[in-house]
């Protein structure tokens, strides 16, 4: 006897028993949706933190723009030790002192130091008043017998560095320091600055030292017995130089040299390349050496002087090295003459050329 009881059929209790189960597998998959939830805030969480930055600028761009009544900007700050939030103001008109400095003529030693500030020396034009131009610090000068010192602290006595800048047509002034005495006479320049760049241009002096963090240097027309140069985070470029005996040191930047002549040079760079184009050994050095040095950086040497007059001796570790078009593997020693010329390299290229 059959049953025709449609509660019964066993095709519905299949179908039944069938859907179950999958209802049963959909919910033992949901939860796994949360790790990838998870794992995709993980992957995107630089992008995150930059679009909250963004809207902290944007909230502190329109706190400036109604407390001020005009465009305004934000700035993140160091001053005196603590950390500040101002208001800046967009092209702040720039405060310029001059300090007039009588018988210029008379210093024989120069120091000046600086914070977040540039350094320019310069010669003074003639029939110019000689002095120092302090643009948006606070001068301070001091007069001891022949030495003369210049530092400064930005602000009113304070010190500040600006971290970063919110808003838009926000102008940061430009803080400098620049010095214009005749420097016929000075027998020592000492510059220690500290974020911020260096210009030297015009100066013939017995020892010049600059010390430069996070900033980069120049030099122009220069002469002088005793060149030192060291850098932290900046590059290094000199024109139309001559000393005796020089040392040139920086962590994180290139050296580019033109027209130098010298009768010994040291450089060392830890992380950039050495770039000198028109090197010559100054006249009457019996013996001037050449010694230039790169951890991570190429380097490129062209020598105005007959090749018979130099001693080379070139090695790189990870890269090719040259020598008047020639190609040698890693490593060139070569020459008989009084210079000798050491250049090394642990990864980079070398390339060194006379042009006789």
């Amino acid at each position: 006897m059959k049953d025709n009881d449609p509660h019964n059929n066993p095709h519905d209790n299949a179908n039944d028993f069938e859907a179950a189960r999958n209802e049963g597998e959909r919910a033992k998959a949901e939860p796994s949706s949360a790790p990838d939830m998870r794992g995709m805030l993980r992957r995107n969480i630089w992008l995150i933190i930059a679009l909250g930055l963004v809207a902290l600028g944007m909230i502190l761009f329109a706190a400036g723009h109604s407390a001020r009544g005009g465009l305004m900007g934000s700035a993140l700050v160091i001053e005196d030790g603590s950390l500040r939030f101002h208001l800046v103001a967009p092209n702040v008109p720039e405060e310029t002192t001059f300090v007039e400095i009588h018988d210029g003529a008379r210093f024989t030693d120069i120091h000046i130091s600086a914070l977040a500030a540039s350094i320019v020396v310069v010669p003074v034009s003639p029939g110019a008043p000689s002095g120092v131009t302090f643009r948006n610090l606070n001068p301070g000068v001091r007069e001891d017998g022949n030495r003369l010192v210049i530092d400064t602290r930005s602000y009113e006595g304070g010190t500040r560095i600006d971290i970063f800048n919110f808003g838009f047509g926000v102008s940061t002034a430009r803080r400098e320091i620049e010095l214009r005495i005749p420097l016929e006479q000075v027998d020592y320049v000492t510059i220690v600055n500290s974020a911020g760049s260096v210009r030297i241009e015009g100066v013939s002096v017995d020892s010049l030292s600059v010390r430069s963090t996070s900033g980069s240097v120049r030099l122009d027309d220069l002469q002088a017995q005793t060149l030192e140069v060291t850098g932290s985070s900046g590059s290094i470029r000199a024109n139309n130089i001559a000393f005796a005996n020089g040392t040139i040191r920086t962590t994180s930047g290139s050296l580019t040299m033109n027209d130098a002549r010298w009768d010994n040079l040291n450089a060392n760079i830890t992380s950039g390349s050495i770039r000198i184009a028109g090197a010559s050994i100054s006249d009457g050095a019996t013996d001037g050496s050449t010694d230039l040095r790169s951890v991570s950086g190429s380097v490129n040497l062209e020598v105005r002087g007959n090749r018979n007059d130099f001693r080379y001796s070139l090695s790189a570790t990870s890269g090719s090295v040259r020598v008047d078009g020639g190609r040698f593997d890693r490593r060139a020693v070569g020459g008989g003459g009084a210079h000798p010329i050491t250049i090394n390299t642990t990864s980079g290229s070398i390339r060194l050329d006379f042009d006789r």
